[in-house]
């Protein structure tokens, strides 16, 4: 009697039935199929033996029943192993049917780009080719205007030969010509601006149109909308109001100036007690100069007569001071 061999048994029980073989059971069934081994007679003996002997029939059936179970156990660790292969093979398929389905997709949007691309060419080809034949058209059509257009092209280079006198008479007009009438400016222009650029071999035109060649017609046409008379020396007053680089000083007695500029500067001009103008007699003259030289806003000043105020003389002078990137003028000793 060994004081292990319920341990032996157990041992045996979770590993070594496996291996019991056909010549075992063959050994055991000498005593198994004998009429009194069965548990009920073991038990008049012991109720270990009862036990024993209900654990070896036990082992007899069991190998019996291995028999028919091992090898479809072996045949489903077959099929399953079969089945990990194919559901492993199955995700490689899927993940290469994804990787093509993405590609598809890319290559299809690569085509729907290309096929835009390829209809926007087209369409453009359709409009140029459109373009091509009206220019074709207006170039059989305007066949005549050739030797008109030869002649422009002379004409233009004349022009650009006078265009430094022309633009002297043009500083000239602006820088003098402010405060005489329509006729004494024609004069000065024709008789005495002219004939100075002649004399010193400067090419000039002669009886040159300051009008048209200080402002275009648009402007001037904006001008006339904004309350500026129609007439040549209204007009030659608004080329000297814009152009020039100082301050104008007008004199309006039927106020037909001031009307223009409020209207020129509408967006620009602030109100004082719905007021757009300042007067010269102004006690807020300074706080108001100030406000609108801060701000960039336009100031007209009326009223003005023989005298201007010295507080305003920086300002027409345009004493600027310059403070790296910054730009001041001193108004009453304040800058």
């Amino acid at each position: 009697s060994s004081s292990n061999f319920l341990s032996q048994l157990v041992e045996f029980g979770n590993t070594g039935k496996d291996r019991i073989n056909d010549e075992t059971i063959e050994f055991l069934s000498v005593y198994i199929d004998i009429e009194q081994f069965n548990p009920g007679v073991a038990k008049n003996a012991s109720t270990a033996a009862e036990g024993l002997c209900t654990y070896v029939r036990a082992m007899k059936f069991y190998h019996e029943a291995s028999k028919i179970v091992k090898p479809k156990m072996e045949a489903l660790a077959i099929a399953e192993n079969q089945m990990e292969a194919a559901n492993a093979a199955l995700e490689a398929a899927e993940a290469r049917l994804s990787a093509c389905t993405d590609k598809l997709a890319e290559l299809q949007r690569m085509f729907d780009d290309q096929m835009a691309k390829k209809k926007s060419i087209e369409e453009g080809a359709m409009v140029l080719q459109k373009k091509m034949n009206q220019a074709s058209a207006l170039i059989d059509g305007l066949a005549g205007e050739r030797t008109r257009w030869a002649e422009d092209a002379k004409n233009f280079g004349e022009q650009k030969k006078r265009l430094v006198g022309d633009c002297a008479i043009a500083c000239a007009f602006v820088s003098y010509c402010g405060p005489f009438n329509q006729q004494f400016r024609d004069y000065l222009i024709n008789d005495k601006f002219t004939a100075d650029c002649e004399a010193r071999s400067v090419p000039v035109t002669r009886n040159l149109d300051v009008i048209s060649f200080l402002a275009d017609v648009a402007t001037i046409g904006d001008w006339n909308m904004q309350g500026l008379p129609t007439d040549p020396l209204s007009t030659q007053n608004g080329i000297l109001v814009t152009k020039s680089t100082r301050f104008p000083l007008l004199v309006d007695p039927q106020g037909q100036a001031l009307n223009w500029i409020l209207n020129k500067e509408k967006d620009n001009l602030p109100t004082w007690n719905g007021q757009s103008v300042v007067n010269l007699s102004d006690p807020k003259l300074k706080d108001k100069l100030e406000y609108c030289m801060g701000d960039g806003k336009s100031l007209v000043v009326v009223g003005v007569e023989d005298e201007i105020d010295p507080m305003l003389d920086p300002v027409l002078e345009k004493e600027i001071i310059r403070k790296g990137s910054k730009m001041f003028i001193s108004v009453s000793d304040k800058v």
